[in-house]
């Protein structure tokens, strides 16, 4: 009698802590490596088309970044898993001891919950698209459209707007966007004959009036004749397009203006513009990535590389301070390394 009891009590304890338990546990574990493999690997195309995206100036879409974030969190989660088993694998003893059954217990739960973890972040890994254009490209775009004759490019400064609106400049004209492209610079002081004659050296104007209001009148008349026209004011702070003699809109729709400032307030409220776009600080990652291509591989060098992580993380994110920076410290000795971080 007392030998059926142990018997009927020891066999469930059996099947579920077991030989069953432990054919059950090796075939999901083999499971979890399969799955951990086809998760790096669509992990591994990702990264390839977000690399070729950041390549060309792209930006990488949000959720692509939040996603790549997640399936490394679990890929580090599955090989823990896995090394884990490896470990008691080789423990003879252990294999056989209840301590050592309950801890694979345990294991398998973790087992099965990451690769479910895996089937739904692959479920969420079609992207319609990985990255979107630049915004160099998104304001060329936006250039195009004929109802669309004033557009703000706003950001702190030392975010690179005056940067990116001479390399706009140049683009559009080279491409032939526009017939005439001009870009002038709008000071504090707001020197209104200043800034008509920067306009009206571009079109190879002179002058004949010598008031304001005189110049504004032959400066409109002037660029009233341009059927295709870009006018780029950088950096202003507040800026009157009547009194400098810009015509636009209704006024003359082939004229078309791009403003930048660190003000969106101004872009909305005073100079009404119909498309902003926000310059932003880059991230850590791509700070270092710009500060690499330009101080050169020197920063990979043992006694370096924490100098320059320092140097790059001084910099804020502003491209153009770590433009600045990367370029004369290129090719220099440690010390002069050790100077610029001291500063």
């Amino acid at each position: 009698m007392d030998s059926k009891i142990v018997e009927y009590s020891v066999k469930p304890v059996r099947s579920q802590f077991g030989l069953d338990y432990i054919t059950s546990y090796k075939s999901n574990l083999g499971k979890l490596k399969i799955e951990v493999q086809n998760l790096e690997a669509t992990k591994n195309s990702v990264q390839k088309s977000v690399d070729e995206a950041k390549r060309n100036g792209e930006k990488i879409v949000d959720n692509v970044q939040i996603w790549l974030k997640k399936v490394d969190a679990i890929i580090s989660e599955g090989k823990k898993l896995i090394d884990n088993n490896d470990v008691h694998a080789k423990d003879k003893y252990c294999m056989r001891c209840f301590q050592n059954l309950w801890s694979r217990h345990q294991q398998n739960k973790k087992s099965k919950k990451t690769m479910q973890d895996i089937h739904e972040v692959l479920a969420r890994g079609n992207f319609d698209k990985i990255s979107k254009p630049s915004t160099l490209k998104e304001i060329q775009l936006v250039l195009k459209d004929p109802e669309i004759y004033m557009i703000g490019l706003y950001g702190i400064d030392g975010v690179g707007k005056t940067t990116l609106a001479k390399e706009l400049a140049w683009q559009v004209e080279k491409d032939g966007s526009f017939d005439v492209v001009v870009m002038a610079e709008v000071t504090d002081s707001l020197d209104v004959e200043n800034i008509q004659g920067q306009i009206a050296n571009a079109l190879c104007l002179n002058f004949e009036e010598k008031t304001k209001e005189g110049r504004a009148e032959q400066l409109r008349q002037r660029i009233n004749k341009q059927k295709n026209m870009l006018i780029v004011l950088d950096d202003i702070c507040r800026v009157d397009l009547a009194e400098l003699g810009i015509p636009y809109g209704d006024d003359h729709m082939g004229c078309k203006l791009l403003l930048t400032t660190k003000n969106l307030n101004l872009l909305k409220r005073q100079m009404g513009t119909q498309k902003d776009f926000r310059l932003e600080v880059l991230s850590d990652d791509d700070s270092w990535k710009l500060f690499k291509n330009i101080a050169g591989d020197v920063v990979e060098k043992n006694y370096i590389t924490l100098i320059a992580q320092d140097v790059v993380e001084f910099c804020d994110g502003l491209p153009l301070f770590i433009v600045v920076i990367a370029k004369a410290l290129r090719n220099k000795d440690v010390s002069t390394w050790m100077d610029a971080l001291n500063q």
